[in-house]
């Protein structure tokens, strides 16, 4: 089942999505999904987070210009 999600109102890259993750949490947990997709025996769980939160990071920056 696909879920439509509803932002709420604000202009924060921390406005909160209906189910209480903030943008950047759930664009890190999307890539962190496709970081371990692609090679799921990493063995630092912490290098994992630190990558995603970079992408979510770089993808929030750009879209706020």
């Amino acid at each position: 089942i696909i879920r439509r999600l509803r932002m709420e109102k604000g202009s924060s890259n921390n406005e909160q999505l209906t189910y209480g993750l903030t943008k950047r949490e759930h664009i890190a947990a999307l890539a962190m999904q496709g970081l371990l997709s692609e090679r799921p025996n990493y063995p630092d769980p912490t290098t994992v987070a630190n990558w995603a939160v970079a992408y979510a990071d770089a993808l929030l920056e750009r879209l706020a210009r």
